[in-house]
């Protein structure tokens, strides 16, 4: 009786063992996910303000706008979107002109206008 006892034990001692790893593993997965899902959406903010014109090689390398994005872009795009769940990170770099002062873009004003999408 004692030896089926520690079997039942150990048993489910191991169980326990693996049903918490097997949880770990699967927020290193959702983690790893979440990190490319972002990478991609900067990669595809930064394509898009250089398609625009509004980033150039001259005003921003890509590795600074990754570095402006994560320590304090999407920072701020997280608070936003607590006042609007509707918005998405694309609009809101967007707003901003994709970090680069409006001279730096060397566009003009009716440009970026329209390169932002604004109607005002």
């Amino acid at each position: 009786m004692k030896i089926r006892k520690k079997i039942i034990g150990v048993l489910l001692g191991i169980a326990f063992i693996f049903s918490y790893n097997s949880a770990e593993v699967a927020n290193a997965v959702d983690v790893n996910a979440s990190s490319a899902r972002s990478s991609d959406e900067l990669e595809k903010a930064y394509n898009t303000g250089k398609s625009k014109g509004i980033i150039t090689d001259e005003n921003m390398s890509y590795k600074d706008f990754v570095s402006l994005c994560k320590s304090s872009v999407f920072p701020a795009y997280l608070n936003a979107v607590k006042e609007d769940s509707t918005l998405t990170f694309q609009s809101f770099i967007a707003q901003d002109n994709y970090e680069v002062s409006p001279e730096d873009s060397g566009i003009t004003s009716s440009a970026l206008l329209r390169a932002t999408g604004s109607s005002s």
